[in-house]
């Protein structure tokens, strides 16, 4: 029976070593170093297209078991701010990634590891992991992180320009927000405020603030539009 072989920096990072090696030298494997070194073996964008939807899938069901009390339109905007090209390249720079990269050298000398660059290669990295020890390995290694940047872009939600991009989308009229009342002294103000979408949508919410009150506003004017979405 053979030494069990030392796991690599980027192994020991992720806390999961490869029973396949070649699969994390193919994750690691750009196109633009796969064409100028035809020993390479294959780059990683069929583990990129694999793990693509591994993602999806892992930050769906972290969304689902987080946020059990949030409707659809919610969980979804949760999802795509981690999804999204630049969410996956900073889960992608907490782990180093761009430094264990295989890069050309035409790719490196026009910036080497750009934000689409070290976004894919994580996805790669995500599909390679799932490939070789299933989806439970692959929520080890990335649903901790995963788990933190839902949290930090949960934090960050803006419902208003959610709600503004959503009537751009449906082709509606913009939002309006008044302030309807104040209430409490001046150290503790409470504020109510209405906001309307043309004539079919209208909700209100309450805050410490105006804007805070606004951002509750636009957010029961989304669900009230995921609820009109669904019938």
């Amino acid at each position: 029976m053979g030494r069990r072989r030392r796991a690599t920096p980027l192994e020991a990072r992720l806390g999961f070593t490869f029973r396949n090696p070649a699969l994390l030298l193919e994750a690691l494997t750009h196109a633009s170093y796969a064409h100028e070194h035809k020993e390479a073996g294959p780059n990683n964008e069929r583990l990129e297209f694999l793990g693509d939807g591994v993602v999806n899938l892992l930050a769906a069901k972290l969304v689902y078991e987080g946020f059990a009390a949030e409707p659809e339109g919610e969980l979804s905007a949760r999802r795509a701010r981690v999804v999204s090209r630049e969410g996956l390249a900073q889960l992608a720079r907490e782990i180093d990634l761009g430094a264990h990269l295989r890069v050309g050298e035409g790719q490196r000398a026009a910036g080497g590891a750009s934000q689409n660059l070290l976004a894919d290669a994580y996805e790669a990295l995500v599909g390679a992991v799932f490939l070789d020890g299933g989806f439970e390995a692959a929520q080890r290694c990335f649903g901790p992180a995963m788990t933190r940047a839902i949290d930090s872009a949960g934090a960050a939600i803006d419902f208003k320009t959610q709600l503004q991009e959503a009537c751009h989308r449906l082709d509606l009229p913009a939002p309006r927000y008044v302030v309807a009342s104040t209430e409490g002294p001046a150290h503790a103000r409470h504020y109510h405020c209405a906001v309307s979408v043309g004539e079919e949508i209208k909700s209100e919410g309450k805050g410490a603030s105006k804007k805070a009150a606004e951002q509750a506003c636009a957010q029961a004017a989304l669900a009230m539009l995921a609820s009109r979405a669904r019938t």
